[in-house]
């Protein structure tokens, strides 16, 4: 699972966003949690009266509307009631049980993903601190619902690779610390990669380089950026740098340093 948020400062364009989707048969809503009425009885005034009786609390806080995004691999079975209880616990967990909000199940991608909609300000007035929120609570609460739905939801099969391991066998093969384990290497990289292979699918390269060219680097940059700096797990140990090896492996493969940000850095984590 890949989780995205985003603030702003308008409940209402987000409702607009989302309620638009509706109205191109692209989204349904499937939850409306503390609305107080049933889902077919909500209309779009209804449902921005109710966020903005919050914010007109708190005028002094511009940053008050939320849009989360929980994407899911496009080969997980993830039925209505399953991103209802999903979407719920997650919600809980970021510290929102008690805010109302929104849940817009899309269909314009390939892969299962429902939309949040949701602001925080609390009908005490207060706002809830939303810094850094997405490195804190909201990827604790994503480990521990892929840990708990796992197996029903997040078991992966090779031949259901989406994305090409190109760049997967560049990391490995332009590691100066491959030694004889390269086969070793390889299988152990094939063995672990396929749990990320949805969050692979959906991850971002940043920058603006084109898409094509990003398309080339995603598995390599997803397993530095996503996988090691974001969440701390590492599928190569850290070995020192090797600025000389490091030039040599680039200069085989043809790639830039920037473009292959790892190959220096980490042998193959077989523990």
């Amino acid at each position: 699972m890949v989780t995205r948020i985003i603030s702003g400062q308008s409940i209402r364009g987000l409702l607009n966003y989302n309620e638009n989707k509706v109205a191109e048969r692209q989204a349904t809503l499937i939850l409306a949690s503390r609305f107080g009425t049933d889902i077919n009885q909500l209309d779009f005034k209804s449902k921005l009266s109710r966020f903005e009786n919050l914010t007109m609390l708190n005028d002094r806080v511009k940053t008050n509307a939320l849009h989360i995004m929980l994407n899911f691999d496009r080969d997980d079975q993830v039925d209505t009631a399953a991103f209802q209880q999903i979407a719920n616990s997650y919600m809980e967990r970021i510290g929102f049980g008690d805010q109302p909000y929104l849940v817009y199940q899309h269909k314009d991608v390939s892969h299962p993903h429902v939309h949040i909609v949701t602001t925080n300000i609390q009908p005490n007035g207060k706002r809830i601190d939303i810094h850094g929120i997405g490195r804190t609570l909201s990827e604790a609460a994503r480990k521990e619902l892929e840990v708990e739905f796992n197996s029903k939801y997040w078991t992966k099969q090779l031949e259901n690779w989406s994305w090409s391991l190109d760049n997967a066998f560049n990391l490995i093969m332009c590691n100066p610390y491959r030694s004889m384990e390269k086969r070793a290497a390889i299988e152990n990289f094939v063995k672990i990669l396929p749990n990320y292979s949805g969050a692979i699918d959906a991850y971002i390269v940043p920058g603006e380089a084109p898409n094509y060219v990003k398309d080339t680097v995603k598995v390599s940059w997803f397993v530095r950026d996503y996988l090691q700096e974001q969440n701390g797990i590492y599928l190569f140990e850290k070995m020192p740098n090797n600025t000389k090896q490091l030039l040599q492996c680039c200069q085989l493969f043809g790639c830039k340093i920037s473009a292959v940000p790892s190959c220096d850095q980490y042998v193959l984590n077989n523990s």
